[in-house]
């Protein structure tokens, strides 16, 4: 969900595979390009072993698996590399991410490790 960063109603609903945003103008059709958040939800069914989840943000994000905070990168910053482990199973996941101005870059990758 893209919403504008004032919390008002949601702007657009998309669903893709992936989380995987670089842009200096407008991540999407019809989302300004700079002041607006992203809530992005889903599941995985992770084989058994361990993974870990890389996130690449620039200006906030913050990552939840299971309900639990994992990675917190809310204050604002340039591009940034964060990562966590988790073990495998089945997992809800949760990244919530805010563009306050200029460059947009949101990447969330989960790798065996």
């Amino acid at each position: 969900m893209l919403k504008p960063s004032s919390g008002s109603a949601a702007l657009k609903e998309v669903t893709h595979a992936r989380l995987d945003y670089i842009s200096g103008g407008s991540i999407e059709d019809g989302i300004p390009r700079d002041n607006f958040a992203l809530v992005a939800e889903g599941t995985a069914d992770l084989p058994p072993g361990d993974y870990v989840i890389t996130l690449i943000s620039d200006d906030g994000a913050r990552v939840w698996v299971d309900g639990e905070e994992v990675i917190d990168a809310w204050s604002p910053h340039e591009s940034k590399v964060d990562h966590a482990t988790i073990r495998g199973g089945r997992k809800k996941f949760k990244v919530e991410y805010y563009e306050a101005g200029g460059f947009a870059e949101l990447r969330f990758d989960i790798q065996r490790r």
